[in-house]
Parts: structure tokens; C-alpha cells; sequence
């Protein structure tokens, strides 16, 4: 008995100081997860060897054999609970996300995932080709007309059903038009690109590698109020080769890669005690990518605010090179564009997004409209096809909120209003439909 826990002792020992050696010498140099599990396990271990061998010492060897087996009956329950748990549930609380090194993360083909929230609690779906929505083929009949959605969470549609989205809204409407105006023999197709807490660097890479697989007719960029930060955040950790003229980001090494995976595919529980300590970290206020990215925090809205001061001309520079890099990829491919904005909650009216701006932004914040006006002399510089979308947000008279009240996101009503405005833009410029 002695021999084994000894064994055991420096076993786990060993392995513990090898798991501290791998994560200081890691790309991100951080204790993530899977690793303060797995070193919190092994320390119980070695501190129930080390007191196990004490108590043998003073001749309480039964005591110490059935601890044992009290001890393994709990890990063994505890597994077959994860495991069946893993096999029911699993596939409805799939991780709906893939770490990337050339766009930091991308959906998930072919996945349901689950977004419990108190106000809203309903499942997603991607397509066979990693979008959000039903599937489709890639190769565009003649007679459609493709429409690519770019943008991030509110272009694709978090805390709503795929049917209240306005990619599906706009498609309706416009096959809608279409039908009155008899020209029945076209058809619209419109792909929600939309991934969460994506910017215009992103949004670029992206369409990058799947334009020529799409092919759409006309690509629209939804720039969200939240991408003038998070920009700046992506491009701090992204590695730029002006040689490929590509950019990279950095992913985790494949051994954790895969511990992740099978624990997100195979296993319930400790799923859920990896989102805990992962969600943990919501109360550093420190920016960094990941707080600012997925958290809430209150530099990401700064700049919407009349006490912003900051100069903030190198981030537009950033913004800009992004949405141009985008603009031209579609000149060279023959493709129309326009770019779009909207607002969050805080800046249509007092009583939309309440309170749950109150995480983002002081009370009663004066707003500013400065983020708007940049982005419009921009594009009148560029002749840049624009949409601003806060005149329609702002005059809605509608008895439905736009926004959830602790959620960011919008209801069903901002993604009608969001797919009214969008379809008039399309229909009179780029269908030529008389109206």
C-alpha cells in the first residue's frame, strides 16, 4: 500500500510540475480552464496521498483503504454522470464555435447551439457551409440575385429565431417585390455572414476566403458600434505578413486543442464547470481582448458619448483600411457594396436597452452622434454606398421594444426595422424595381 501511494504521490507531483512548465512556456501564457482543473485535480490528489500515507504510518490502513474506495466510487460516478449527461445533451449545447488562425474564430458547420439567456433562451443552427441559417449549395443558379450579410452578432442574429433574422426578413421582402413587379423569374438569396463580435479585419478575412465560393452579387458590411474597439484589439494580437499580405492570429496548441474538443463533444458537466471559471474572469475590468470582445465592459461604447475626448484617429484609420480592403475586394470581383450602421440601445431612447446599459455606460450619459458623421464623410469621400439606419431606429412608434432590457441585442422588431431600411436600399439601386 505504501509502495502505491508513493508511487502515485510523485506520479501526480511529476505531472503537476509539467503541466505549470507547459503553461508558462505557452503562446499565451495564462492558466486557461482546462488547466486549473486539471491542476486543482492533481493537487487533491497529492494531498490525499500525502495524508493517506500519514494515517498509514499510525496504523490506519483500513481507514485509508476505504477512503479509497469512497474516493473512487465518487469519480467513477461522477464520470458515468458526465458522459450520459454528455450523450443526452451534448449535441443541444454544442460549442458553436472553431478557434482560427486567419480569422481568430468562425462558426462551426453544420452545429445547433444553445443560447440560454433569462430573457430569451432558444437554439441556433449553421448551415452546411458554417453560416447561420438552412442549407444551401454554393453554386448560384442564373437567375439569382446573392446578397452577403457581413457583421457581427446583430447581423447574425443572436437572441432570435433563424425566421426573425433581417438576412431572412430581406430575403422575404425583396422575393416579395419581385412577385408584385412580375419579375417572379428572379430570385434573392441572402447569406447571413454574421459571426459574433466579428470587425471589419475580420469581416475582410472572411470574405477573402469565401468569395469566390459564394460568389454574391452585392456584399453589405453591418458596422456595429462596438467594432471601433474591437478592431484595434484584434489587430493588437494579430500577426501581419505583408509578404502574403495576410494576417494570423495565434491558436492554442494542438494537444489542448483537442482536450477541448472531446470535452466539448463527449462531456456535460465538466463543460459546465469550464464555463464557470472561464466566465470567472467578467470581473477584471482590464481591456483586453477577451473582456472586450465578450464582455461587458466600459471602454467598447466610449466614443458614442458627448464626454468622449479621446483622439481616436488612428482607430478610424484602422476602421477604414479594413472597410477599403473590403471595398476593393469586391471591385475585383465585379461585386456591389454598401455599408451600413446602426445603433444600440442607449443611443434611440431612454427606455430601450434599460438597464442594461448601466454595464456599459455611466447614467445619463449624453450621446453623440461623432461616430456617425465620421463614418459618413468616409464613405461621401470614397463614394462608398451608405446606409445610416439611426433616423429609422430613432422615429419607430411601434408598441414592441427593439432591444431587450439586459440583453444588447435586438428583439424581432430592430431586425424588421433593420430589414425594412435595407430593402429599400437594395430594391431601388441594385434590382432596379420600380416601385
Amino acid at each position: 500500500m505504501k509502495k502505491f501511494l508513493w508511487s502515485v504521490l510523485i506520479f501526480t507531483f511529476g505531472l503537476a510540475c509539467l503541466v505549470i512548465i507547459i503553461e508558462v512556456f505557452s503562446d499565451d501564457s495564462r492558466f486557461g480552464p482546462i488547466s486549473i482543473i486539471v491542476l486543482s485535480s492533481l493537487s487533491l490528489l497529492i494531498l490525499f496521498s500525502s495524508i493517506s500515507l500519514l494515517l498509514i504510518q499510525k496504523g490506519k490502513k483500513e481507514f485509508v483503504i476505504r477512503s479509497m474506495l469512497l474516493f473512487g466510487s465518487i469519480i467513477f460516478v461522477y464520470i458515468f454522470l458526465d458522459v450520459l449527461a454528455g450523450i443526452i445533451l451534448v449535441e443541444k449545447f454544442s460549442n458553436a464555435y472553431l478557434k482560427d488562425e486567419f480569422r481568430h474564430h468562425k462558426l462551426k458547420p453544420s452545429t445547433i447551439f444553445y443560447v440560454p439567456k433569462p430573457e430569451t433562451k432558444i437554439f441556433m443552427k449553421t448551415n452546411n457551409l458554417g453560416f447561420r441559417g438552412k442549407d444551401m449549395n454554393p453554386i448560384k443558379k442564373k437567375n439569382v440575385y446573392r446578397i452577403l450579410m457581413l457583421g457581427d452578432s446583430f447581423t447574425m442574429g443572436y437572441s432570435v429565431e433563424n425566421e426573425n433574422t433581417f438576412s431572412v426578413l430581406v430575403e422575404k421582402k425583396l422575393n416579395e417585390i419581385l412577385t408584385k413587379s412580375k419579375k417572379d423569374e428572379k430570385k434573392v438569396e441572402v447569406i447571413n455572414g454574421g459571426v459574433n463580435s466579428y470587425s471589419p479585419l475580420l469581416s475582410f478575412i472572411q470574405l477573402k476566403e469565401i468569395i469566390h465560393v459564394v460568389n454574391p452579387d452585392l456584399v453589405v458590411l453591418n458596422f456595429d458600434m462596438s467594432d471601433l474597439i474591437q478592431e484595434q484589439l484584434y489587430r493588437s494580437i494579430a500577426k501581419y505578413d505583408s509578404i502574403k499580405n495576410e494576417f494570423k492570429f495565434s491558436i492554442n496548441k494542438k494537444s489542448k486543442k483537442i482536450a477541448v474538443q472531446w470535452i466539448e463533444e463527449n462531456l456535460y458537466l465538466t463543460r459546465l464547470l469550464l464555463y464557470f471559471i472561464e466566465n470567472k474572469e467578467n470581473f477584471s475590468a482590464e481591456l483586453t481582448v477577451k473582456n472586450v470582445v465578450r464582455l461587458a465592459n466600459p471602454q467598447l461604447l466610449e466614443h458614442t458619448l458627448k464626454s468622449d475626448n479621446k483622439d481616436r484617429t488612428k482607430q478610424w484609420n484602422n476602421i477604414f483600411k479594413s472597410i477599403s480592403r473590403i471595398k476593393k475586394l469586391c471591385d475585383d470581383n465585379y461585386t456591389e457594396f454598401i455599408l451600413t450602421t446602426y445603433p444600440w440601445g442607449h443611443q434611440v431612447s431612454l427606455d430601450e436597452w434599460n438597464p442594461g446599459r448601466d454595464r456599459f455606460i455611466p447614467q445619463n450619459s449624453d450621446i453623440s452622434d461623432k461616430s456617425i458623421e465620421i463614418l459618413e464623410s468616409f464613405t461621401d469621400e470614397n463614394k462608398i454606398k451608405f446606409l445610416n439606419t439611426f433616423p429609422a431606429f430613432r422615429n419607430y412608434e411601434g408598441e414592441e421594444q427593439i432591444y431587450f432590457d439586459y440583453d444588447m441585442h435586438w428583439k424581432p422588431a430592430g431586425h424588421r426595422i433593420m430589414a425594412i431600411e435595407l430593402g429599400k436600399i437594395i430594391s431601388e439601386n441594385y434590382l432596379q424595381i420600380d416601385r
